[in-house]
């Protein structure tokens, strides 16, 4: 067989098959394990092509979640273990290089016969085990990579991230967050069927692209969900509450792929910002959400044409009973039309329904409502209206009349895309209309109050729309109709009115089989082409005459004689000569309104039509009524009575008309016709003045919108006329009237803007203007500068108006008059200038209506007006402004009212400077760096103005990222150096960018911005006021503040192309560019001179933006990124300069800026820990997304501290290099040891990365603090001290942990240094880096504690070892915050004893000394005072707290020991008195003291699921009194749920072998183990003594096999617990085990042991009763029940069986003749006591139980008759009973120390428990528990 062979690349693949040796063999070599696909494999050896060993990352199995401890920031991670695997069942991924790690701690020096320190420690260990060094001498396997990042794309994060969520899904299931888990676990399924349909292309390439989009969105969701929860412990401030591994991280996108940005696709850090904000906080980005990311700013909406919306309505359903139909009935219509508030929008759309349909609305048209008014949709409510009526039959002089059945209305505003929050456009929403009829009651039925409220079927939807319940009731033949609608916005190309008209008048039949109806406007609509009509409606009818019918129903008819003319009520209705109106009751309105078609073909004078009245089918009243008449159509828009006659011409009814003409052919208004046609009638021309100046303003609107283009070209050529004619006053009129026309009609009614345009486009195909546009130019000039004294309605027209004569006159202007325009027009920008720089407080509105619309006016004068003229022109305008208004926004008072009118001055001047930076322009080169420069100088303006207005530094903002994406796009380019100048301008705005961004800072801390907000604005925005846009419902409310995140983005792009421009060499190259820039960059925000202020500022900001407390650093990491490479960047930028001009030689030292230089690499230190740097710790997709927009920051980071650092050192003396090979020691390094500017603590952290270079960097840097520490020093005591506090600061902050992985090769690192063995230093710094492995170690364990309230206890420990610590360094204020933190909860609990063991802990810290004086200490409260006394007064509170918790043990142990200090120190008399009285009370309480013992359990906790705290350790645990195991069992079932029982040893021990994932919890009761060596003279010297230095705890475990009691052997298990009982958190660690094997005779001998100590206790018990005169009947029944107990043989389980022994005689045991003795000396001193307990027995016993008392007394004689025998022969005893012995003399009863003990007694004395633990020698017996006996001989 092959051998194995190393690779020099890992083979990195994924298991795609199970490779499962276990399950086929069994006993195979760890190396051979069950592998599963979807595995991660990393192959470093091969054996052929067939075998590989390899890393083998299994993933977590769901039973691991379900039975560990979860905290979801630290989920379950994959497994590591090296395996054997089948090379063909992985799928090869890549290839990755493999690392010698070993190489970095292995000198390469020339100092080679030095030893590092770890060869000298190997070494000893050698010398110590007899064992050969074999330190490096074998090359062991290659260490895994640790850190993994490559270029995925969006489908590999996909997989990623399921795997991720995978785990989170189970893990809040174990937790029991079921809401979550639903939440996520659709998010799973959602995000797997993306996988699929990206992975294998099942879609079409648009609807790929939206895959992506929706996959990113999804990607954020998950985040946000788990940035919801609130399931860590906020108990535990060690872990604190962040999300360290970037769960929770929200990354920047690209919102077209859902890609993340890739450094190497040069994406601008303000892109980058942009979508981090939009993707951290809309809920749909970029899917639905209409927002952008683009820093592009909105066009001007000033004068911009708005597409008109067009309304699609179809039919879906009606509901209601359609079986209830009346008589006669043959169809019914259903009306559709919208309307507002007050009036009608459009005309009907009309539906027949024949009778055969019922209700079946199918292959119905849509009808679809044109150009619907803006200003209707934003000033009020659109309502859809749907009116039903029917046809019946009733056959009389007209065969049919119709009746209305049900009107409804819906209000579809929200379909509207202008109204914020309106439904999506473009899309179909379903609306229901619910139906209503109408009641109405005649004018006989109902009061005249009743009558106004109600005025019938006419005025319905009016009372529907007001909410009106008058007149209003249910039809249940129509209850509700449902329709779909959809909003367009375009112009729909073409007008089918026409072709639908020509089409119903041709066929005889209404249209139905049109798609889609178009349904013509209410108004005249100039999009359309012109359609002549009149619109009548019918009011209210009234019946005249005293016998008119009061009930019958009313018709009303209309009809003409004229064949070209028609009536419809509907536009897809074909048109009638004959028209009857809905039929109603007398005095009810009827309110139908019908169109007239056919007006252009009426007569050319007069044209009438009829009108007839039918009451109930029959002719009641005709007449005919006149609606044209000279030429002019007749209208009545205010009503008109209209009386219908007889045919015996009596007046008999009459209606109320009302008429409305629309067109443009008729009634046109006098003065329009007269400017319109004073060239062909030069009569009117005299009045044109008095036309132009007074009637021209009092026109109708209607009439400028319909004969619009023909008023400009008019007004103008009247202008034309004017000045040909030298008539200013005709000029001056003119120019008002085309100024108001404009202003009226285009200006204030953005609807109508495309009217202009329109004539825009006309004119410029076909011109017919006048070439008078230099004098519309001059006539403007003369308003601009004449408004300081002449200010008028005009004025503040043309400011509105200005742009659009701009356009006009540019169209009235010829090349042969160009000339002439140029120079008109430079004066009219001159005066337009002089206008912005006035201060009236009345032309500020004005000023900003200018500012808004001059871009327009610049594009315009783009024709005759060179580019590099118009850039010039630009900086005009905005140097008249200056500054005016900044920082007035937020002006209150009287006096600063006016400056506060001023703010929208500065607002307005940043948007212009924003539009024109995206504008034409910057097509040239020229123009565009002429611009950037300018607009560099206008923002900062604004940024650096001493009064902060964040409006305005925000719209600021915008231009900046505005110019450097420009910058960057445009002239960043390896090619075209022609820019770079502006490159060097930007880099030298950096120190400014960072002044700017601390006072900024600084302000918004001062002024409450840093608050949670629920919503936000768009970073740089391009409009203003800002938009809020309300934050997604998922993420809570964020602290973040947007003008800092776009300044720190400013500083990011400013460092990014000062990079690119200065390269190696930095400032330095920068400043070296300076004069050759001098005429360009004069203002003084570009430095020349870099000084230590603009360097501590530059420090300071780059502080600010690793800390990034301005927005969520951790879930906002995309963001974090971008600002940790741009500060590094502008480090690097920096590090020449501070190498160069701020190391001062030797000579000179004390011009060393050590704050400028401890500033710096601090700064430099945390920037390489941060979170977005320090990559390692962050999950695979958060990690993937800091690396491609940063790269290895780290590494750039440690190549500048190494430079540094080398600089900053001093050469070394010889002496010093032959100790420490050291070239640079000293010097500077030494300033930053401690004090304010020391930088340990930042080091050590530095030093903890995992990541190789960083880690090596940072402990040279420390080797060298520390040599320079011991040469200045000659110890290392305050260098260990910051080194500790440092660390425990790094534990417990906010940052990620480091692991054991870390901590381990940074003591690798510290031992790698060669260090003579023989040097004096040599141990000092040995002791230096045990104690900082010590301190890492534990700190680590406590890192490795899971959050929750079940591991508080270990929690609670490690905190006690760390804080005892750092009482070594001088920091004892953390441990005494803790301990009292301990006490007060305990005492709150009532838990006193573990509150004086709390106290116990702060007292063993000070010592008593009369001397030393201790500072006055807040927690616990103490005042300043002498050790001594502070030391007395926690003793006194532990004292009274052991006695609250009759823990009188303890508390006589502190007494003693206070009593013995005053002794020893201060002889206090009093205060010995005070104690003496306190033992006093102690001791008499200890003799009667009664309480409760408590139950002790030994405790394993088996398994990976526990943590590493306590996994695999076992515990004694305090218990409660009489607790059984069952208790226990659920008591830690509750505390680590998910955990199971093992109940046998065999099991436990194979699980403590081979490591089980999950929990498992071993449980045992144990016994405390008593010294029997004690003689106890009374039951308190017994209690006192059991429950003294408790630390010896047994089991015993009978053994299989045995009989009888000859053949009965057991096993004793000894446990030591390492702290005595009690104790803090009511458990100790088992320090040692030891078991024994018992023999029959020894546990005969145990058996007796117990017996007799259980009849002492029992006689202690009643004679103490006697003693104290107590009831003797309470202790009657025990002292009964153990009496027959024991005598009786049967009953107590045969104590007579074993004299057994005494018959098998024979044993090979050299000690069982010994033990024999021992068991008869049991017998007699069991007879003994027996004889005692009966004595006392017959004293107490009552008459009735005499008999019995006597019977026992007779068994007793039998069953002990040899005992008593041998009692009776001893020469001492003289017959009398030993009670009455005891009695007379109670030392025979309690013997004294020197009273000699029974064998048995000795015997237990050389076996205690003690002695077994200790390995000492003697007998293998040892006591369990109970009194000793002692044999009295009297």
């Amino acid at each position: 067989m092959s051998s194995w062979k190393p690779l020099t690349s890992f083979l990195h693949g994924k298991m795609v098959k199970a490779f499962l040796p276990c399950d086929k063999h069994a006993n195979l070599p760890p190396v051979y394990t069950n592998i599963y696909p979807g595995d991660d494999i990393y192959v470093f050896e091969t054996q052929g092509d067939k075998w590989g060993r390899a890393y083998v990352a299994t993933f977590p199995f769901p039973h691991e979640f379900s039975v560990t401890t979860i905290d979801l920031d630290r989920l379950p991670e994959p497994k590591i273990i090296v395996a054997i695997i089948p090379l063909s069942h992985m799928r090869l991924i890549e290839e990755i290089p493999v690392t010698d790690n070993d190489k970095i701690f292995l000198s390469t020096n020339s100092h080679a016969l030095t030893p590092t320190i770890l060869d000298i420690e190997l070494g000893n260990d050698a010398a110590v085990n007899g064992q050969e060094n074999v330190h490096n001498k074998k090359k062991g396997r290659p260490p895994l990579p640790i850190l993994r990042v490559d270029h995925s794309d969006l489908p590999t994060e996909i997989s990623a991230a399921i795997v991720s969520l995978n785990n989170h899904i189970y893990a809040l299931y174990a937790m029991g967050e079921f809401n979550l888990f639903h939440k996520l676990t659709h998010l799973y399924n959602e995000l797997d069927e993306l996988r699929i349909k990206i992975t294998y292309t099942l879609c079409t390439s648009s609807e790929m692209e939206a895959a992506f989009k929706f996959a990113a969105v999804i990607l954020g969701k998950i985040s946000k969900l788990l940035g919801l929860r609130d399931l860590k412990s906020s108990q535990n401030n060690f872990t604190a509450n962040s999300d360290t591994q970037g769960y929770e991280a929200i990354l920047a996108r690209d919102a077209n792929t859902g890609e993340m940005f890739d450094k190497s696709n040069h994406p601008t850090p303000a892109i980058i910002a942009a979508n981090q904000l939009l993707f951290a906080l809309t809920p749909n980005y970029p899917i639905t959400d209409s927002i952008v990311s683009s820093l592009a700013p909105y066009k001007n909406k000033k004068l911009i044409k708005v597409p008109p919306s067009h309304i699609l309505v179809d039919f879906k359903e009606v509901e209601g009973e359609h079986h209830l139909t009346p008589s006669g009935f043959s169809g019914m219509t259903a009306y559709l039309y919208l309307r507002s508030q007050k009036k009608r929008l459009t005309e009907a759309f009309a539906i027949h329904i024949d009778p055969s349909q019922q209700f079946s609305l199918e292959n119905l048209s849509a009808a679809l409502f044109k150009n619907i008014p803006a200003t209707e949709i934003d000033t009020g409510r659109i309502y859809l209206v749907a009116v039903l009526t029917e046809d019946i039959i009733v056959n009389k002089t007209i065969r049919t009349i119709k009746q209305g059945i049900a009107a409804g209305v819906t209000d579809i505003s929200r379909i509207f895309s202008r109204h914020k929050g309106a439904l999506a456009s473009g899309e179909a929403h379903k609306f229901n209309i619910r139906l209503y009829g109408s009641h109405f009651a005649n004018s006989g039925e109902q009061t005249a109050a009743l009558v106004d409220q109600n005025n019938g079927w006419g005025e319905l939807v009016d009372r529907i729309i007001s909410g009106s319940n008058k007149g209003i009731a249910i039809n249940p033949r129509a209850r509700k109709l449902t329709v779909s609608v959809k909003e367009f916005k375009n112009e729909l190309i073409g007008d089918d009115y026409e072709v639908t008209q020509t089409k119903l008048n041709s066929v005889g039949e209404e249209i139905s089989s049109n798609p889609i109806a178009p349904i013509r406007s209410f108004y005249y609509d100039p999009l359309g082409k012109n359609y002549e009509r009149v619109y009548m409606r019918v009011g209210k009818v009234q019946l005249l005459g005293a016998g008119a019918p009061r009930d019958a129903f009313v018709t009303i008819e209309i009809s003409t004689s004229n064949r070209h003319v028609s009536f419809a009520k509907g536009t897809n209705q074909k048109p009638e000569q004959t028209w009857r109106f809905v039929s109603t009751r007398c005095s009810e309105a009827v309110g139908e309104i019908i169109k007239i078609n056919g007006i252009e073909h009426l007569s050319s004078s007069d044209e009438r039509v009829k009108i007839t009245c039918y009451v109930n089918g029959d002719v009641y009243g005709t007449n005919t009524l006149k609606i044209k008449e000279s030429g002019y159509i007749v209208v009545n828009e205010n009503g008109l009575t209209f009386e219908m006659h007889s045919s015996a011409g009596q007046p008999t009814a009459s209606v109320e008309l009302y008429t409305e003409y629309i067109g443009k052919t008729y009634n046109i208004d006098a003065a329009v016709k007269s400017i319109l046609t004073w060239e062909s009638n030069p009569a009117t021309f005299h009045t044109m003045l008095d036309i132009l100046s007074t009637k021209f303003r009092r026109i109708e609107l209607s009439s400028y919108i319909k004969y619009f283009p023909e008023l400009v070209c008019n007004l103008l050529k009247l202008l034309k006329k004017g000045s040909d004619d030298n008539t200013p006053a005709l000029q001056k009129e003119a120019f008002q009237a085309l100024v108001h026309l404009l202003d009226v009609v285009v200006a204030r009614q953005d609807q109508y803007v495309y009217l202009f345009d329109s004539f825009v486009e006309q004119e410029t195909q076909h011109s017919t203007l006048p070439l008078i546009g230099h004098k519309v130019c001059l006539l403007m000039g003369e308003v601009f500068k004449k408004a300081d004294t002449e200010w008028n309605h005009v004025g503040r027209a043309l400011c509105r108006v200005a742009s659009l004569l701009c356009q006009i006159s540019v169209m009235a202007t010829a090349e042969e008059n160009a000339t002439e325009f140029v120079e008109d027009t430079k004066i009219m920008l001159w005066s337009c200038n002089r206008f912005l720089k006035m201060p009236g407080e009345g032309l500020i509105a004005d000023q900003i209506l200018i500012l808004d619309v001059i871009d327009y006016c610049y594009h315009t004068f783009a024709k005759y007006f060179p580019r590099q003229r118009i850039a010039y022109i630009v900086k005009q305008t905005a140097d008249a402004l200056g500054t005016r208004g900044l920082g007035t926004k937020d002006a209150t008072s009287a006096v600063t009212k006016k400056r506060s009118k001023e703010h929208g001055l500065v607002i307005a001047k940043m948007l212009l400077i924003r539009r024109l930076l995206d504008s034409w322009l910057l097509d040239t080169a020229e123009c565009r760096n002429i611009l950037i420069v300018d607009a560099l100088d206008w923002a900062l303006q604004v940024l650096t103005h001493l009064s902060v207005d964040v409006d305005a530094a925000r719209l600021a903002n915008g231009v900046l990222a505005r110019i450097f994406t420009i910058v960057w796009d445009e002239i960043v380019t390896p090619e075209d150096k022609s820019g770079d100048y502006i490159c060097y301008g930007i880099a030298r705005l950096l120190p400014a960018l960072s002044k700017i961004f601390n006072v900024y800072l600084d302000y918004c801390r001062n002024n409450g911005l840093f608050k949670a907000k629920r919503t936000f604005s768009q970073l740089f925005p391009c409009e203003y006021p800002f938009k809020d846009i309300t934050m997604d419902s998922m993420v809570n409310a964020e602290v973040f503040v947007e003008v800092l995140m776009e300044m720190a983005t400013l500083f990011a792009f400013s460092a990014k192309i000062g990079a690119y421009i200065a390269g190696e060499a930095g400032f330095v190259g920068i400043f070296a560019k300076i004069s050759p820039l001098d005429e360009i960059f004069v203002s003084d925000y570009y430095i020349k001179v870099f000084a230590d202020n603009d360097i501590y500022g530059l420090i300071r900001t780059v502080k600010h933006l690793n800390q990034a407390k301005f927005f969520p650093r951790q879930k906002w990491l995309s963001l974090h990124a971008v600002l940790s490479d741009a500060g590094v960047t502008a480090f690097e930028l920096l590090k020449r300069k501070m190498l160069k001009y701020y190391i001062p030689s030797v000579e000179n030292s004390e011009q060393f800026n050590r704050s400028l230089w401890g500033n710096y690499l601090k700064t430099l230190f945390r920037i390489g820990h941060s979170m977005p740097v320090s990559i390692c710790h962050l999950s695979e997709i958060p990690r993937k997304g800091c690396w491609k927009i940063t790269g290895d920051i780290r590494d750039r980071v440690a190549v500048m501290v190494e430079d540094c650092w080398a600089e900053l050192g001093w050469d070394s003396l010889p002496e010093d290099y032959a100790r420490f090979h050291l070239a640079k020691v000293g010097g500077y390094q030494s300033e930053f040891i401690v004090a304010d500017y020391g930088i340990l603590q930042d080091l050590i952290f530095y030093s903890l990365q995992r990541h190789t270079h960083s880690q090596s960097l940072g402990v040279d840097v420390l080797w060298s603090l520390i040599v320079s520490e011991l040469l200045v020093s000659e110890n290392l005591l305050g260098f260990e001290k910051e080194c500790i506090i440092g660390l425990y600061d790094i534990y417990h902050s906010e940052n990620y942990k480091p692991g054991r992985y870390e901590q381990k090769n940074l003591i690798k690192f510290l031992k790698s240094k060669r260090v003579d063995p023989e040097d004096e230093s040599y141990p000092v710094i040995h002791s230096f880096i045990n104690s900082l492995a010590e301190f890492l170690e534990i700190l680590d364990h406590l890192n490795n504690v899971p959050l929750g309230d079940e591991f508080d206890d270990d929690r609670t420990s490690h905190k006690l070892n760390i804080k005892g610590l750092l009482m070594n360094v001088e920091k004892p204020e953390l441990l005494q915050s803790f301990i009292n933190e301990m006490y007060e909860n305990n005492i709150a609990k009532s838990n006193y004893i573990q509150a004086a063991l709390s106290m116990k802990l702060l007292a063993d810290t000070i010592d008593w000394s009369v001397s030393v004086m201790l500072p006055a200490s807040y927690k616990p409260d103490f005042p300043a005072q002498s050790s001594f006394k502070r030391k007395e007064a926690l003793f006194n509170t532990i004292a009274v707290n052991y006695v609250k918790g009759n823990r009188y043990e303890k508390a006589l142990e502190i007494y003693l020991e206070l009593c013995e200090a005053h002794n020893t120190h201060t002889l206090d008399l009093k205060s010995l008195s005070d104690i003496h009285h306190k033992l006093s009370k102690i001791y008499a309480d200890l003799e009667s003291l009664d309480r409760l013992t408590p139950s002790y359990f030994r405790i394993a906790f088996i398994g990976s699921g526990f943590p590493k705290s306590i996994r695999g350790k076992q515990y004694i645990y305090e218990g409660l009194p009489f607790e059984h195991i069952t208790s226990i069992h659920q008591r830690l079932l509750k505390i680590h749920p998910g955990a199971r029982i093992i109940t046998t040893d065999e099991e436990a021990k194979s699980f403590l072998a081979n490591e089980q994932n999950g929990r498992y919890l071993h449980i045992t009761t144990v016994e405390p183990s008593r010294d029997i060596n004690t003689n106890f003279y009374s039951l308190g010297h017994k209690r006192f003594a059991e429950n003294k230095d408790l630390k010896f705890f047994t089991v015993k475990k009978r053994l299989p096999g045995s009989t009888s009691v000859l053949d009965f052997w057991s096993e004793e298990t000894t446990y030591e617990s390492e702290k005595t009982f009690p104790t803090l958190m009511n458990r100790s660690v088992i320090a040692n085990i030891a078991t024994v094997k018992l023999s029959p005779i020894e546990n005969a001998l145990r058996s007796f042991s117990d017996k007799i100590g259980d009849l002492r206790s029992v006689f202690e018990l009643v004679k103490n009763t006697i003693d104290e005169g107590g009831d003797t009947s309470v202790v009657f029944g025990e002292l009964s029940r153990q009496c027959s107990g024991t005598i009786d043989s049967p009953v107590n389980g045969g104590v007579h069986q074993y004299k057994l022994f005494f018959k098998n005689t024979a044993s090979e045991d050299p000690n069982y003749a010994y033990q024999l003795e021992l068991l008869r000396s049991g017998f007699t001193d069991l007879a003994i006591i027996l004889n005692r307990l009966l004595t006392l027995h017959g004293k107490l016993v009552p008459v009735q139980l005499k008999a019995s008392h006597n019977s026992m007394v007779e068994l007793f004689h039998k069953n002990f008759k040899d005992e008593l025998d041998e009692l009776k022969n001893d020469p001492d005893y003289d017959g009398s009973s030993f009670m009455d012995r005891f009695v007379g003399d109670r030392s025979s009863v309690l013997p004294s120390t020197n009273s000699n003990m029974s064998l048995l007694g000795r015997s237990m004395a050389g076996s205690s428990a003690q002695s077994l633990i200790s390995g000492s020698s003697g007998s293998s017996v040892s006591r369990r528990n109970g009194y000793r006996s002692t044999m009295i001989r009297d």
